[in-house]
């Protein structure tokens, strides 16, 4: 089964130890002009990263694409990367309708 990784650069800047990258794993990396400085080391490594840039509503250019996503592949996976609250309704609305998605995000560093 393949995993769709919908990464929020706005809200998680370092996500290389959350997602896989491999052969059967695809990235998609939303950012802004607030966002623009994206981070060479840590997307270079990755093998079928797409990036897409939105002059402002990242959430809801994300929010859509996911949507788009499930439409064409619904048996796969889904997992959105972000620090935001707003994706909850989505995840909940697609996971009643039998569509595996979830949500990950970087723990808080320990002081």
């Amino acid at each position: 089964m393949s995993k769709h990784y919908l990464i929020d650069y706005e809200s998680v800047r370092y996500f290389k130890d959350l997602v896989e990258n491999n052969d059967e794993s695809k990235q998609y990396l939303f950012y802004t002009d607030n966002c623009s400085n994206i981070i060479i080391d840590i997307v270079s490594e990755f093998k079928n990263m797409e990036f897409i840039k939105r002059k402002d509503s990242l959430d809801m250019c994300l929010s859509s694409y996911v949507g788009f996503l499930i439409g064409n592949n619904f048996d796969e996976e889904f997992i959105i990367v972000s620090k935001e609250y707003d994706y909850d309704d989505l995840i909940d609305f697609w996971s009643k309708r039998g569509v595996k998605i979830s949500k990950i995000f970087p723990k808080p560093k320990q002081v």
